[in-house]
């Protein structure tokens, strides 16, 4: 089925929607007993099992992306770079749908939610994030922006992605931006540094642009593989 049949099926039967959309389903009900105390129970929920079939098969269709699972989309604004970059429901695609549907914007954006569309770069999985740095790299002003962006993001999310194809890829081979005799651009990440303070740089090594209020080396070196920095010279 395609994207508009399947929204026009979900927000026609209110019954079915609350079930496909709903992450949890009730479970049994477990009794049980602590040495001599009367008997205690719970109702534990389970995943459901539909839902989690709905996050992750390939049903949303967007143009220049072809059928995605939702999981691996970015629920965004209008960014046109973003949106060629990586699978993008902007506000344009969710009014020309909500026009043919006859309903909300919010209506659509709560049952894209509800299947696992990302509203966060850094919420990405580990292999469509990293997919997404190695796209990035240009000399254009606009990827430069984006990708200072997506750094300054992923750090204040404060979390690590999983090991991935992808992710091996871009620490291998990846370029990321940083700033080097004050200019900005893409270099090679086993040649970026970083540091959370003013440094004497005298070899100029490409520096990664961070938040200066954040000096979380570890986390850095988990997202992006850059190494803290430490300049290394002889004064004679």
């Amino acid at each position: 089925k395609d994207t508009e049949t399947i929204l026009k099926w979900i927000l026609s039967d209110k019954q079915i929607g609350t079930v496909l959309l709903n992450k949890y389903e009730h479970g049994g009900e477990v009794k049980y007993r602590e040495y001599n105390r009367k008997v205690d129970s719970e109702l534990l929920e389970i995943p459901s099992y539909l839902n989690y079939i709905f996050s992750n098969s390939k049903w949303i269709s967007i143009k220049n992306h072809g059928r995605i699972e939702p999981g691996k989309c970015l629920l965004v604004s209008n960014d046109k770079l973003l949106s060629t970059l990586h699978p993008c429901i902007t506000n344009e695609y969710l009014e020309e749908m909500s026009s043919h549907l006859a309903c909300t914007v919010t209506e659509l954006e709560a049952i894209f939610i509800a299947f696992n569309v990302k509203t966060s770069i850094a919420d990405l999985d580990s292999d469509s994030f990293y997919d997404l740095l190695l796209k990035l790299p240009s000399k254009t002003n606009e990827n430069r922006k984006l990708a200072s962006k997506i750094i300054s993001h992923c750090i204040d999310k404060n979390r690590p992605f999983s090991h991935s194809p992808k992710q091996n890829e871009f620490f291998t081979n990846g370029l990321i931006l940083a700033r080097k005799k004050g200019k900005e651009d893409f270099f090679p990440v086993n040649e970026v540094r970083f540091s959370s303070s003013a440094v004497v740089n005298i070899n100029n090594v490409p520096l990664l642009k961070t938040p200066p209020r954040n000096g979380n080396r570890e986390l850095i070196k988990k997202i992006f593989n850059v190494q803290p920095f430490s300049e290394k010279y002889i004064i004679d």
